[in-house]
């Protein structure tokens, strides 16, 4: 009888020593999956944080790019030769500085400079009023394709973001399930002693 009460006292230790160990692993896995969704969402506020960063280098480029644009306009009002124009460079440029074009409008009023004000005004009144277009277009377009662009990549990280929060849904519900039926087990069998 002894050595029954005693085998019965070691199986009932060791059974509650399992259910310890199977608790802390459980802790353990629930902290772990705390620890990944947080590391989730970091993530995914990283990945915006991103977006925002292209987002403002592509506002940047084409604001360069029409500041440019004037630039070269206003050096063509003024009749500024390639010769006489200067760069000024604080670091050196990841690439090389392009070669200023100057157009044919420019280089045929230096030529024809003995001609009348009358075509002068005629030529750049025609230039002024068909190269903002132009240029509004090309500015425009390159805003359109950034923008495609930027919502393309939104719609992946959301999309992203529905399909992690689907997946941590999943799995608190099957938790849920599984710690339901444990409860249920222990009940029937609390009832059954």
């Amino acid at each position: 009888m002894i050595q029954k009460l005693e085998r019965c006292k070691v199986a009932y230790e060791e059974k509650h020593k399992l259910e310890w160990e199977i608790r802390k692993r459980e802790s353990e896995i629930v902290e772990l999956q705390k620890a990944i969704s947080d590391l989730q969402i970091y993530l995914f506020q990283e990945r915006e944080q991103v977006l925002r960063l292209y987002a403002e280098n592509d506002r940047l480029k084409i604001q360069e790019l029409q500041d440019r644009k004037k630039i070269n306009r206003l050096l063509n009002l003024c009749g500024v030769s390639e010769e006489e124009i200067t760069y000024f460079v604080k670091e050196p440029p990841g690439i090389g500085i392009v070669p200023q074009k100057v157009s044919a409008v420019v280089v045929n009023e230096q030529r024809s400079s003995s001609s009348s004000s009358h075509l002068k005004d005629r030529v750049e009144k025609k230039s002024s009023n068909v190269s903002p277009q132009i240029r509004d277009n090309e500015t425009l377009s390159l805003q359109i394709e950034a923008l495609q662009a930027q919502l393309e990549e939104q719609t992946k990280l959301a999309k992203e973001q529905i399909e992690s929060l689907l997946e941590d849904r999943r799995v608190r519900i099957e938790e849920y399930d599984v710690q339901r039926k444990r409860d249920e087990e222990r009940l029937k069998q609390s009832q059954e002693k």
